[in-house]
């Protein structure tokens, strides 16, 4: 800037400066971010004593429905969410299978395929017994 000349709105340090703070901003966001793991599993305690022994019980796990079966000492858990596209499966106890009614898909007792589109078995879900509790979680898609 000359002497006696009128002052400018900008010069060129201002807007070097400002352009290299609004460069740094995206840099700043990612580094004050914590960092993201992966997101837990969905899962669900449930008290024994909402499993009787030689029944079916199907609970929530996630946004899941889940079927928990109590043989003696023994929880087992599954999945009721077809492998084909998602529908939720029944138990037909007189015909000792699982049906999809959205596309007439059919499992035995074990969950594994017996007719219809799906090509894989409903999923078995993990459960751990701890005292009078069973934990579920379902495992990773």
């Amino acid at each position: 800037m000359r002497a006696g000349s009128p002052p400018r709105g900008l010069d060129r340090r201002r807007l070097v400066t400002g352009l290299a703070a609004l460069a740094a901003l995206p840099c700043l966001a990612r580094c004050s971010r914590a960092p993201a793991g992966p997101p837990a599993s969905p899962s669900a305690e449930v008290p024994l004593a909402k499993l009787p022994p030689g029944t079916r019980v199907v609970l929530p796990v996630g946004h899941q429905p889940v079927e928990f079966l109590r043989e003696g000492d023994s929880v087992t858990a599954r999945s009721l969410a077809c492998t084909h596209q998602g529908c939720e499966v029944v138990w037909v106890e007189e015909e000792r299978t699982y049906h999809c009614p959205c596309h007439d898909g059919r499992f035995d007792s074990e969950g594994n395929v017996l007719a219809g589109p799906p090509a894989r078995p409903l999923r078995a879900v993990p459960v751990e017994r701890k005292g009078d509790v069973v934990l579920a979680r379902l495992p990773a898609a």
